[in-house]
C-alpha cells in the first residue's frame, strides 16, 4: 500500500511525456548543473521504477541517507564528474524535504487531536523535532533544549491543581521510560535502517538478476527459435539434395544408356561407312570396268563394223571371182555356165573356195577365214 508519492514528492517524473526521468541537481560551485532526462529504454529509468513503489510503501520518515543516494545514483547522468558531489547534495535536498514533509503530516495530526497538558508533554517525549537528526550538526543543542522544554511542562503540570503532586512522580516514571523507549527506538530504528537498505539491495539484485535472467530466457527462446527455424531449414535443404541426388542417380542411369546407344549407333554407322566405302570402291572399280567394256565395246563395234564393211567388199569380189571363174571354166570345158554353188555341193563349194584362197592368198600375202556364211 503506497503511503506517499515520492516521484512527486521528490521531482523525480519528467514533464516531457510519461515514462521518462527527470532528475535536476543542484547548482555546483563551477556553475553545472545536472539535468539529463533519462527515457523509459534506459536501465538506469527501469531500476527507478522498480524502487519507486518500495519507497512508497514505507513511510517518509524511514527512509534512509542510503537509499536517496542510491536513487539519486539512478537518477543523474554519469557523464561529467562533477555529478558524484551532486548525487550527495541532491539526496540531502530530498531528506530535508521528507523531513518536512513528515513534520507537516504529524502537525496534521496533531491539530486533530484534543489537546491536553499530558498529551503534549508526551508528544513531545515521543516525536522529538523533525529538524533534528542523528547526523546533524546541531543535534546535541536540540536535545538540550527538548529538556528544557520538557522540564517547563513538568513545571507547569505542578501548579496545576490538586493531582499535581501524583502527576509529578507519574511524570517522572514516564520520563525515565520514554527515555528507554528513546534509546531503544533509535536502536531499532537504526537496525530497521541497516534491515531496510539490505534489502533493499538485494531487491535490487533480484529484480536486476530477474531482468538478467528474463533477458537471457529472451535471448535463449530467440536462440531456440532460430534453431528450429535453421533444423528445418537444414531438412529441408536435406530432403531437396536427397531429391537432386535422385534426379542426378536417374540422369546418370539415363546417360549411361544413351551412351550405350550411343556406342551403338556409332557402331553401325561405322559399319555402314566401312560398307558404304567398299561399296564406292566397287563401285568405282565397277565404273571403271564399265568404261573400260564400253570402249572394248566401241573398239570392237568399230572394229566388227571395219571388219562387216571389209567382208563384204571381199565377199562381192569373191563372188565376182568365183563368177569370173565359172565362166572361165565353162568356156574351157564348153559347158552352160551355171552358178558355183549350184553345181557344186557344199564341201565342193568349200573346197574350191578354199584353193581359191590359197592361190589368192598368195597373191595378196594373207590368208581371211571366210565362214560358210560370207558367201
Amino acid at each position: 500500500m503506497a503511503l506517499w508519492n515520492p516521484d512527486q514528492l521528490l521531482s523525480i517524473a519528467g514533464k516531457a511525456r510519461p515514462g521518462e526521468l527527470q532528475c535536476s541537481a543542484i547548482n555546483t560551485s563551477d556553475g553545472r548543473r545536472c539535468g539529463w532526462q533519462k527515457w523509459s529504454a534506459d536501465p538506469d529509468n527501469r531500476a527507478v521504477q522498480a524502487l519507486l513503489p518500495s519507497l512508497a510503501a514505507t513511510p517518509p520518515g524511514d527512509i534512509t541517507p542510503a537509499r536517496l543516494m542510491h536513487l539519486a545514483e539512478l537518477c543523474l547522468c554519469r557523464d561529467k564528474p562533477a555529478h558524484a558531489s551532486q548525487q550527495g547534495a541532491l539526496a540531502a535536498r530530498w531528506r530535508a524535504i521528507i523531513r518536512r514533509h513528515v513534520a507537516a503530516q504529524q502537525q496534521q495530526q496533531q491539530e486533530k487531536r484534543p489537546r491536553t497538558p499530558e498529551r503534549d508533554v508526551l508528544a513531545r517525549a515521543a516525536y522529538p523535532s523533525p529538524a533534528s537528526s542523528p547526523d546533524s550538526a546541531a543535534s546535541s543543542s536540540h536535545r538540550a533544549s527538548s529538556e528544557i522544554s520538557f522540564e517547563d511542562d513538568i513545571a507547569v503540570l505542578k501548579s496545576g491543581g490538586a493531582w499535581a503532586v501524583p502527576a509529578e512522580e507519574e511524570l517522572e516514571k514516564t520520563k525515565e521510560q520514554l527515555r528507554v523507549v528513546l534509546a531503544e527506538k533509535t536502536t531499532l530504528e537504526r537496525d530497521r535502517a541497516t534491515a531496510t537498505e539490505i534489502a533493499e539491495q538485494l531487491l535490487i539484485t533480484c529484480r536486476a538478476v530477474q531482468d538478467e535472467k528474463s533477458e537471457l530466457q529472451s535471448a535463449v527462446e530467440a536462440r531456440e527459435k532460430e534453431m528450429g527455424q535453421t533444423r528445418e531449414r537444414a531438412g529441408e535443404a536435406e530432403r531437396e539434395a536427397t531429391r537432386l541426388r535422385v534426379e542426378r542417380d536417374d540422369a546418370q542411369a539415363r546417360l549411361a544408356g544413351v551412351e550405350e546407344e550411343k556406342q551403338r549407333f556409332v557402331g553401325a554407322v561405322e559399319a555402314a561407312q566401312e560398307a558404304l566405302g567398299e561399296m564406292r570402291t566397287g563401285m568405282d572399280q565397277l565404273e571403271k570396268r564399265v568404261a573400260l567394256l564400253e570402249s572394248d565395246k566401241e573398239a570392237f563395234r568399230q572394229h566388227l563394223h571395219e571388219m562387216s564393211a571389209e567382208l563384204a567388199t571381199e565377199k562381192t569380189r569373191v563372188l565376182k571371182l568365183l563368177n569370173r571363174l565359172a565362166v572361165d571354166e565353162k568356156r574351157d570345158a564348153g559347158r552352160e555356165v551355171v552358178p558355183a554353188r549350184k553345181t557344186l555341193g557344199e564341201d565342193g563349194w568349200k573346197t574350191r573356195v578354199q584353193l581359191w584362197l590359197r592361190r589368192l592368198g598368195g597373191a595378196h600375202g594373207k590368208r581371211p577365214k571366210v565362214s560358210k556364211y560370207d558367201v
